[in-house]
């Protein structure tokens, strides 16, 4: 009793309890679970598995633990490889566009050398898709970018709307897909042009292309 009236006669003590209460009840509100549980929801973030490493004895250089071909990349998009044409990625997606050539694509401008492309809509993109209970947008797409020596890049681009504002869990669910895969076998990055959130797949042997991000517009 002595140690309350003691807290309580202090005014400082009071003041920054009365306002970690007052914190407290507007935070939870009248149900204390539910407030947790949306706190929790809205800062979250999904942990993302990298292909593990081994270490020498020393500590100070690693290799890949795990041997990954270009079989796991195909897993992952349900056939599609680097290197293929634009025919062949075409004849594996669920409808394939009839009739498309390399010559009748059209260019993307944002890159410095001859870069054709086709696009397909996330709803019609088979496997490629993140899990269907996602939503992704009814905007949202994939685009397949090729040089002349095959395709060098998926370029995922979520794009959300009234029907789903929040992208993020179906944007975590694709990347997550390909940084399991090690880096000599695929190049993940995510990032957001506007309010479009893009993940890049790229080729490891695409070189000096692998840096350059999508920009409305092109050049």
């Amino acid at each position: 009793m002595k140690t309350i009236q003691a807290m309580i006669s202090n005014l400082p003590a009071r003041r920054c309890l009365i306002a970690a209460l007052a914190v407290a009840a507007g935070f939870l509100g009248r149900d204390p679970l539910s407030g947790w549980q949306a706190w929790a929801a809205e800062t979250t973030k999904r942990i993302m598995i990298t292909p593990p490493l081994q270490w020498d004895s020393d500590m100070a250089a690693f290799r890949p633990a795990l041997h990954q071909t270009a079989s796991d990349f195909g897993y992952a998009t349900g056939g599609i490889l680097f290197g293929m044409t634009a025919p062949e990625v075409n004849q594996l997606l669920p409808d394939p566009a009839p009739g498309l050539t390399w010559a009748g694509l059209p260019p993307a401008n944002e890159y410095p050398e001859e870069i054709r492309y086709f696009w397909v809509r996330m709803d019609g993109a088979g496997t490629l898709r993140a899990a269907a209970e996602l939503c992704d947008g009814s905007e949202s797409h994939i685009v397949f970018l090729f040089r002349a020596r095959g395709l060098f890049r998926l370029s995922y681009r979520f794009i959300p709307d009234e029907t789903c504002p929040d992208v993020t869990r179906a944007v975590d669910a694709v990347f997550d897909r390909y940084t399991r895969l090690g880096l000599d076998i695929a190049r993940s990055v995510h990032y957001r042009n506007g309010r479009v959130e893009v993940v890049d797949i790229s080729d490891p042997a695409a070189a000096y292309l692998i840096p350059i991000r999508w920009r409305t517009g092109g050049r």
